[in-house]
């Protein structure tokens, strides 16, 4: 989601149209994490990998292992309640769900199964009062079916143009994004020691790569689908599938800037340290861009298996 703004666009302005295209992440950050390790080797090694990137993000999170497909409604249920409680702003949601499952299905330890959408319902606009217009961000590592990609040749592309508008109300469904490890109807795979491919590297991306989260998604697909896996003795493919209804971009490292509530943002202050912090060079970099002339084209922003 891109716009176009006139050479001579005053910085004041643009600072207060950046609020109005990017989530305001000044609040609380909260992250719920459930995860099956029964018979799932190499998972404790991404709830490591996870806890660090919370923590990294500055998230208040919160992990529990091996529960039941009831426990796994139950705890988003809690989680709901606990976040509509607060009495602090909350600015977004992470829930990872790691476990065996099928498409559209978890596994929970006691081996009963799960409708991931019955999950999905908890935090969504209706039923989650605080996170209304709020990023909501589900994080899935799971089979998705019993399918194998072998892979295929390079054969070309697609284009997605996403068009934007301002409606009054605000659908139910918006402001979501689901990350999952595999496309439907296919294994996702696990090392038994090292822990899920798909977790290891959104972690590695998260932590050490800046800008808005579905360029960083768009960066974890790109490894993963360069990668190949060999389950034995043949060579396999696997990519992520993301499905988004967010209305802004989401900035994981940025941070407000506080001339948006304290006065008109100046030049020499916009992109000090203090002002965007880890975020400084690429929101910089995307402001250069943003206040150029107008080019001919218009800126875009742009192995174990885990089944049952």
């Amino acid at each position: 989601m891109g716009f176009l703004l006139p050479l001579q666009y005053p910085f004041d302005n643009f600072c207060r149209l950046l609020a109005q295209e990017t989530y305001d992440m000044s609040g609380a950050r909260l992250a719920l994490t459930l995860c099956v390790t029964k018979a799932r080797e190499g998972s404790e090694a991404d709830l490591d990998a996870l806890e660090r990137m919370f923590q990294h993000l500055g998230f208040e999170s919160t992990m529990k292992r091996d529960p039941t497909a009831q426990q796994f409604q139950e705890e988003l249920e809690k989680f709901q309640q606990a976040i509509d409680a607060r009495e602090d702003f909350v600015s977004c949601a992470f829930v990872v769900l790691m476990a065996h499952g099928l498409e559209g299905r978890l596994k929970g330890e006691d081996e009963k199964m799960v409708e991931l959408e019955d999950l999905f319902q908890a935090l969504n606009n209706k039923n989650c009062r605080a996170l209304r217009a709020k990023p909501k961000v589900y994080i899935v590592q799971a089979c998705r079916g019993e399918q194998r990609d072998p892979g295929e040749p390079v054969t070309g592309g697609h284009l997605v143009m996403i068009t934007e508008n301002t409606p009054e109300t605000i659908p139910t469904y918006t402001d979501t994004l689901h990350v999952f490890s595999t496309i439907e109807g296919y294994i996702a795979y696990r090392h038994d020691q090292e822990g899920s491919y798909f977790i290891q590297t959104l972690v590695d991306v998260f932590i050490n790569k800046k800008g808005p989260i579905l360029e960083l998604l768009t960066e974890v697909t790109r490894r993963m689908a360069e990668a190949e896996m060999v389950q034995e003795g043949e060579a396999k493919k696997v990519n992520p599938e993301i499905q988004s209804t967010l209305r802004k971009r989401l900035y994981l490292h940025l941070h407000p800037c506080p001339q948006l509530t304290q006065g008109p943002c100046r030049k020499d202050n916009m992109f000090s340290p203090s002002v965007f912090k880890e975020d400084m060079e690429a929101m910089r970099d995307e402001c250069y861009e943003l206040c150029s002339p107008p080019s001919s084209s218009p800126h875009i922003m742009p192995a174990v298996d885990d089944e049952n």
